[in-house]
């Protein structure tokens, strides 16, 4: 099953709304800087890089509809924070951890909504980490 987010994926603004540019140069000491916003929406956060004349900022804030959401009995479930795999929505993505392997699927389709794609990764993951157990050539 999809289990939510945890706690720190409830932000829906962006970084780079949440704070002007000459309030964050007075903020590092810098009044008058000017400085450039520059988003850069990942795939879990919103981050905003502001930078100027040597300076460099960079604000990362979660979003719950970037935010990957773990899947049990894909991967190997003692991993990270107790999933094996993670589905992140918003970029058809599952990425699974078992084995000391990583599998990263993305899958894409007009035709197919978000269950038929998250469904279609977890079996891609399933069978490939099975046959990543089976003895090689």
């Amino acid at each position: 099953p999809l289990n939510r987010p945890g706690e720190s994926g409830r932000e829906t603004r962006r970084a780079c709304a949440l704070m002007r540019p000459r309030e964050l140069a007075r903020l590092v000491g810098r009044p008058g800087l000017p400085l450039q916003a520059t988003p850069n929406d990942s795939t879990d956060p919103t981050i905003c890089n502001w930078h100027g004349s040597g300076l460099g900022v960079k604000l990362v804030v979660d979003e719950p509809e970037r935010r990957p959401h773990q899947l049990d009995h894909v991967g190997d479930d003692s991993a990270y924070g107790g999933a094996g795999a993670w589905w992140t929505r918003s970029k058809s993505q599952l990425v699974a951890y078992a084995d000391k392997r990583i599998l990263r699927i993305r899958v894409t389709g007009r035709d197919l909504d978000d269950p038929a794609r998250q469904g279609a990764a977890v079996r891609t993951a399933r069978l490939t980490f099975e046959r990543l157990s089976e003895p090689g050539p």
